[in-house]
């Protein structure tokens, strides 16, 4: 399972390479978390996001060990610091989480080579 996706000397988020290829996206928290995680989530970070900002989010499961094929949901910036700026959305797992699945993170309907793993 991966571990945050940050940088360890300054805290920033790695930039996350996107299908597009401008590594707009990243995730400040982990990436990973155990089934039934009904409370536990992570910040999704965009450059140049603002408080109030919307994304529509789509998670594809990849296998087929969780009984849905796909979750989709829309999240609003919030007001979070974070080293691309002062606005992040707050994704909870407990839409995605059933025991020994993988979902890959669609944006904006863009493939943003993001996996989050859910163990047992």
């Amino acid at each position: 399972m991966w571990r945050a996706a940050t940088d360890a000397a300054h805290g920033a988020p790695r930039r996350v390479r996107r299908s597009d290829g401008d590594g707009r996206l990243g995730i400040v928290g982990d990436t990973s978390t155990v089934g039934g995680d009904m409370n536990g989530g992570f910040w999704l970070v965009r450059s140049g996001a603002v408080v109030g900002d919307r994304v529509a989010l789509d998670f594809e499961q990849i296998g087929s060990t969780a009984p849905a094929t796909s979750v989709h949901y829309g999240v609003t910036a919030s007001s979070r610091k974070t080293p691309w700026g002062d606005a992040a959305f707050s994704v909870g797992w407990k839409p995605i989480s059933f025991s020994d699945s993988c979902w890959s993170l669609v944006v904006d309907g863009v493939t943003t080579g993001i996996v989050l793993g859910v163990g047992h």
